[in-house]
Formats: structure tokens, sequence, C-alpha cells
């Protein structure tokens, strides 16, 4: 019922059988809700139903917010291996949205979560998350040995994560997305 309302309200029109099974397929996959609505909104078929109507879909700001959720979405995937639950992606991103929370600060959050630590991860384990997390890739051989002797010498994760938060990489992906990476002072 919920997939053949948004498709009457935001294409007006029925539900094709092959579109409807692919929003279910997602929602029985685990995707939120709020997804499954943003993919309605940001559809070129709601935006030429908009412009057949003389009004703009949705505004740069719109555009913005749905960058942060992305964001924060790829958190709950790359480090709790999970999808979001509405409640806590809706506070991520809206603390990300004020500005009372950073990238680096949400960063800090996931790995210093219980639910990360309860994963119980080796150090290789934790490493590759970071790397997909942080860098949106593979740890490289010469990176993973560096920050594998910084762990054994005794740097806990949580200033590995800062190591991460701090490069250049993770501040490139923090500006795809429209996200601050730390505050000013650090």
């Amino acid at each position: 019922t919920f997939v053949d309302t948004l498709y009457s309200a935001f294409f007006n029109r029925a539900a094709d059988a092959g579109g409807k099974a692919g929003w279910l397929a997602q929602l029985n996959g685990g995707a939120l809700r709020e997804d499954v609505l943003n993919g309605f909104l940001f559809a070129p078929e709601f935006n030429n139903l908009c412009a057949s109507y003389g009004i703009t879909k949705y505004s740069a700001a719109d555009a913005q917010k749905k960058q942060i959720r992305e964001f924060t979405r790829r958190f709950y995937q790359q480090c709790l291996s999970r999808e979001p639950d509405a409640g806590g992606a809706s506070d991520w991103a809206n603390q990300l949205i004020a500005g009372t929370r950073t990238g680096a600060t949400l960063a800090e959050g996931f790995v210093g979560s219980q639910e990360f630590i309860g994963r119980g991860l080796t150090d290789d384990q934790f490493l590759f998350i970071m790397y997909k997390a942080f860098f949106d890739r593979d740890g490289d051989a010469g990176g993973l040995a560096t920050w594998k002797a910084e762990l054994a010498a005794g740097k806990t994760r949580l200033q590995v994560v800062a190591g991460f938060t701090h490069a250049q990489e993770f501040i490139n992906l923090c500006a795809n997305y429209g996200i601050t990476p730390f505050s000013a002072g650090g």
C-alpha cells in the first residue's frame, strides 16, 4: 500500500510491476521508508510532474539534507553492518545539518559506540572498516602496515579514527556530501 501510494502521489499513476517489485525488495531488505520516499522525491519522473504544474520540486537545501542522510547511512552500513533505524538516522543527520556535529564527531560516535565495540573486531577487521567508511576504498599495503604498527605500539582505536578523520581523503569524502569534516579547532 505504501509503494502504491507513492506511485500515485509522486508519479500520478499506478505502479508498474517491475518498479513496485524493486521498491518492495528494498523495503524487505531493510531499507527505511524514508529512503524509498526519497527515491520518489528525487526521481526524474517526479521532477517532470512538478514541472508540468510549474512548481519547483525541491530546493538546494533539500538536496543537501538528502546528501547528509546518505552520509549518515554510509556509517551505519560500513561501521555497524546494518541499515539505520529511523530515529537514530534522523538524529545523526539533524545534528550534522544543525552543525552541532561534524563528520569527525559522527565517526567517533559510531566507532566509540557500544554496538561497534561489541562487534569484537580484530585489528585487521577494524582497519578494513576504517578504510571503507572513511576513504571509500580498500586499504593499501603500506597504510595498513603503518596503522597495524601504531595499534601494536599502543595507539587506541579512537586515536586511529582521529588520524583517518584528519586525512585529506576523509575531508574530500565529507565535501562530496556537504559535510563539515571537523571543527575549526580540530
